[in-house]
This record gives structure tokens, sequence and C-alpha cells, in this order.
């Protein structure tokens, strides 16, 4: 399994390597980190951006067995939902983290290092739906549904073993279209 890391904006980029630093001492996956991606939609008058159209904008042929996850600092919406903090296009084999909201508490010590922490948390539970994992009732799963920045803190930035499990046993993809 391979999961590309891919950047939206200047503002993004370190953040996007030293997510990939964490994220490879966690999963088994193959992690890396994309170029900066151009061209993508500019986000609306509340600074908020379509999580879909933000997607299908870079949406390209991924090879088998791999996830992309977009990293944006924008804010980012659901149609029928308000603000996300990530969302996930399974059949596309991409996912979208948004950092905006991630970003809210001003006046923690730290800063820095919580919005690396709440990236990988989330990023892992786009890519968990990318895979086919459902959320998780397990409180510190990072498979949890999370409403608020309090839920993502409470998560750990792994997998619990009941869904680690399950996504063990997850089908591959093969070319000609079987599963393996």
């Amino acid at each position: 399994m391979q999961l590309i890391l891919l950047p939206v904006d200047e503002s993004t980029d370190a953040l996007a390597r030293k997510v990939a630093s964490n994220l490879r001492r966690i999963v088994p996956w193959k992690v890396t980190v994309s170029r900066r991606l151009e061209g993508t939609p500019a986000p609306n008058e509340g600074n908020s951006t379509d999580a879909i159209e933000l997607l299908t904008s870079f949406a390209e042929a991924l090879p088998i067995d791999t996830i992309a996850v977009a990293i944006t600092p924008h804010d980012i919406t659901i149609s029928g939902k308000d603000h996300v903090f990530g969302y996930a296009l399974p059949e596309e084999n991409m996912a979208i983290v948004s950092t905006f909201q991630l970003t809210a508490t001003q006046k923690v010590r730290h800063r820095e290092r919580l919005l690396l922490q709440r990236t990988c948390k989330e990023l892992l539970h786009e890519a968990g739906h990318v895979r086919g994992l459902e959320h998780c009732d397990t409180p510190t799963c990072v498979m949890r549904y999370s409403q608020t920045l309090h839920d993502t803190d409470l998560k750990e930035d792994r997998f619990c073993p009941i869904c680690a499990l399950q996504l063990s046993k997850l089908p591959h993809v093969i070319e000609d279209g079987e599963e393996r």
C-alpha cells in the first residue's frame, strides 16, 4: 500500500513532510509527499471550499493500491454538512484533510505539534475510509467520528485492533478488476 500526500499550497508543504515522517512510524505503508498541487479551486467568499470540487480538480488515475490525500489550509465543506476536518472519495482512492478547523485552538502551547498530531489523525481516518473502514465506537481509535477538536484530541493516531484486523482483511484490487 502506498499513501501519497498532496500539499495544496505553500503553507502545507512543510506540514505534509512532517506528517509523512510521523506516519512512516505508525503504518506499514509506503508514505511519500508529492509536489505541490497547482490550479486548485479558490475558496469562496466565506473562505471555504467544497471538498468534492477540490478533490475532483486534481483527480487522476492512481496506481493500484495507492491512496492520495490532499492537505489544504482552506476550510472545506460538504453538501448538507457544515465544515468538516476531512472527506474521502473511496471510489477515487482519494481524500482531503483541511488544517483550517484543526488550528482553531489559538492559545495552546506547542500549537505546531498539536496541529501535526491532529493532521496525522484525520489523515489516517480518511485513509481508513478510502480503504473501506466505517466509523468505530472505540473511543481512542483513529476511525472514531470527530465532531469537535476535543473528539480528535481524544483519539490516538492508530487503528484499534478491530479496525486494524478489518483493514488487513480488505481485498486489494488488481489490474483486471478482480479482488484477491
